[in-house]
């Protein structure tokens, strides 16, 4: 048996209602291309994976690093036109 040290988890933010056309490829580079003002790099997000709901709505997780959730967070994120709504998990 060997002892390791803990790490820390990274942060998951969900988007809610997100369109059809963007699927956790090419999540990280449609943020980029429609939210210009928010300053997010290449590798920053990661996105985990998207659920349907009872009503059909798709919403998608995604892991990032605590200072871009709190970028997140205090912007509104345009996702397909329209703001999209996030939460923490």
């Amino acid at each position: 048996m060997e002892a390791s040290i803990h790490k820390l988890r990274k942060p998951r933010l969900v988007i809610f209602n997100i369109p059809e056309d963007i699927s956790t490829q090419n999540l990280e580079d449609t943020l980029m291309a429609q939210n210009p003002d928010i300053s997010l790099n290449k590798g920053d997000i990661e996105a985990k994976f998207y659920y349907t709901t009872k009503k059909q709505n798709r919403n998608l997780v995604m892991e990032m690093g605590a200072q871009t959730r709190k970028l997140l967070i205090q912007k509104q994120i345009k996702q397909g036109g329209k703001y999209a709504k996030s939460r923490t998990i």
